[in-house]
């Protein structure tokens, strides 16, 4: 096999990645997956733009004027056929969420007393802890849910934090819904628009919170939070 027929198979390959990615049909070439990906604000794809732009245009002089009488006038190098390669890879097997962020979840119970979740704050240096309620998620306590309440105690003897339950921080707490469940595959490029989005929408304290699969019933279906401290990790990792 020449670098012209090399260079189509891998090219074919990369539509296909990019194809499976954005879930849309085989019908759709490298142009339409282009305008595609960025319309969808896919940071993955649109990261590579120039170069798979590129890679349209070299693919279709070489098909369409790159055979004349005196030759090929555009022959593919082995050093860009492996870029294609590199590229569709990278599409494939984009860093996963689940690589980085995984970790150990503390999370409580709506009838745990505060003292509870201020100890583990103590303890663990966390800020933001998941809530149940009969094997049910009813939102996260925040550092920010915390403080709101004990200041709407002031004028309250502060002993009586002790008696303090969390489902009366949530039933005060308007972020105690701030959160999105998403599956530990999620590629970081992803991970990314989504904080990028939120905090466009002002949603500066929006967590995730990483699963097995899309949906959590129980604290043990929770395998990582992700915040937006983590966003250096995040883009360092793009």
């Amino acid at each position: 096999m020449d670098n012209y027929q090399r260079f189509l198979q891998a090219y074919n390959e990369l539509e296909h990645a990019l194809q499976h990615r954005l879930k849309v049909d085989a019908k759709n070439n490298l142009g339409s997956l282009l305008r595609i990906a960025s319309q969808t604000h896919d940071k993955l794809i649109t990261a590579h733009y120039e170069q798979l732009d590129f890679l349209r245009n070299f693919r279709n002089i070489l098909v369409h004027n790159g055979l004349l009488k005196e030759g090929e006038i555009a022959t593919p190098s082995d050093a860009l056929i492996e870029k294609v390669q590199t590229i569709t890879i990278k599409i494939r097997e984009a860093k996963k969420i689940k690589d980085f962020f995984t970790s150990k979840v503390i999370s409580f119970k709506l009838t745990d007393p505060l003292p509870k979740v201020l100890q583990a704050v103590n303890q663990y240096g966390y800020t933001k802890f998941p809530v149940f309620s009969e094997d049910r998620l009813v939102g996260v306590v925040t550092d920010n849910g915390i403080t709101k309440f004990m200041a709407s105690r002031l004028q309250e003897d502060l002993v009586s934090i002790k008696s303090v339950q969390i489902a009366q921080i949530l039933a005060i707490d308007k972020r105690k819904d701030s959160f999105m469940i998403v599956n530990e595959t999620t590629s970081i490029y992803d991970i990314d628009e989504i904080f990028t989005r939120k905090i466009e929408e002002g949603k500066s304290s929006f967590i995730l919170l990483m699963a097995r699969d899309n949906h959590v019933d129980q604290p043990e279906d929770i395998t990582g939070i992700i915040t937006p401290l983590d966003l250096p990790k995040i883009i360092d990792n793009l």
